[in-house]
């Protein structure tokens, strides 16, 4: 009895000895760190604030430049139905935005895709290196391209921005759905519109009221835009281009702001896609062969299914920085065109 009664007390004592000496070895190097901590701190706070140099505007390598001419009110203010890609051809420009940034399981991050619409002068621009949740399926990417476009006609109020301009719309459409049914379109045979297009008139009529009411019920005006897709207003083609230039500009004066040899040049090309044009791969080799040429950005500009206008040929061939370019005499999809272009410049 007595003996385990000693043996616990001398435990005991062991036990309490070595607590005092774990407290002794740690205690003044808890007491350094935390001067030193104090130190740095105060060394920190009374250091100057450094404020980095602003960046230029980033550009991307590759600038696709899509003119679509005689694009409706409704397409221009994303009124379409994207269960009907055809009306409108809207797939047209869903395939072009496919073409110029999707490889195999990845995004081209160095390529933005600008869609301009005429005679309304708004542009889409897709940036590649900030798109998401973007699928290479034309109706995903005709939803991202109507959401933009939705969100900016109820902001800048362009027709078709509220459900007011809707109901105006509704109100002048049946008015001149009536008038034909009348026949006053055709004074000399009243009533002579056949019933089969009457009847066209008012089932287009009702699929587009059941379109407006899927927008409206879908509330895609009170949300964000698509990351990665901006709207342009009051854009022009030239004006475009020089935007384009600029950015790219700037983004060279950094480059050779940091480079010590001034005789390297940094340009940019502008190549407008033509049937009876240079061939781009021969032009290609000579660019790239060129010596101390460096491309910050290309610039490739393209007509939709409709192709240029006189106004678009006098302007780009009155430019000396535009290179009238052919990847064949035959005449192809404007997304294929794209895609026979990426193929060139990735082989370089």
């Amino acid at each position: 009895m007595q003996r385990s009664i000693v043996m616990k007390v001398l435990i005991s004592v062991m036990l309490w000895n070595l607590v005092s000496a774990f407290t002794l070895i740690t205690t003044p190097g808890k007491r350094a760190e935390t001067a030193f901590t104090r130190n740095a701190v105060s060394l920190l706070s009374s250091a100057p604030t450094i404020i980095p140099a602003p960046t230029p505007p980033p550009v991307s390598k590759r600038n696709i430049v899509v003119v679509s001419h005689n694009v409706s009110n409704d397409i221009a203010a994303g009124l379409f139905d994207d269960r009907n890609l055809l009306h409108g051809r809207v797939d047209v420009l869903a395939r072009c935005i496919n073409s110029g940034l999707w490889l195999s399981n990845d995004i081209r991050h160095d390529t933005s895709v600008f869609l301009m619409f005429f005679p309304q002068n708004r542009t889409i621009e897709v940036v590649g290196r900030s798109v998401s949740d973007l699928n290479p399926d034309e109706r995903t990417t005709a939803l991202c391209l109507q959401r933009t476009l939705l969100i900016a006609s109820a902001k800048n109020n362009h027709g078709g921005g509220n459900d007011q301009s809707f109901d105006q719309q509704e109100e002048e459409e049946e008015e001149e759905l009536l008038t034909i049914e009348k026949g006053y379109n055709n004074p000399n045979k009243p009533g002579s519109l056949p019933k089969s297009r009457k009847k066209a008139l008012r089932i287009e009529r009702k699929a587009r009221e059941a379109m407006l009411r899927r927008i409206n019920r879908a509330g895609l005006r009170d949300v964000a835009p698509p990351c990665g897709f901006i709207y342009h207003e009051n854009e022009t083609l030239a004006g475009r281009l020089d935007k384009i230039k600029e950015a790219a500009a700037a983004a060279a004066g950094s480059v050779d702001s940091n480079d010590d040899d001034d005789s390297s040049s940094t340009v940019t090309r502008t190549y407008m896609l033509v049937e009876d044009g240079e061939p781009f791969g021969e032009r290609l080799s000579l660019a790239a062969g060129a010596s101390r040429t460096t491309d910050v950005a290309s610039i490739f500009v393209l007509g939709d299914q409709n192709g240029y206008t006189e106004c678009d040929e006098e302007m780009l061939r009155g430019r000396n920085d535009v290179d009238r370019v052919s990847i064949g005499s035959i005449s192809l999809l404007t997304s294929q065109c794209i895609t026979i272009c990426h193929h060139y410049l990735d082989a370089l």
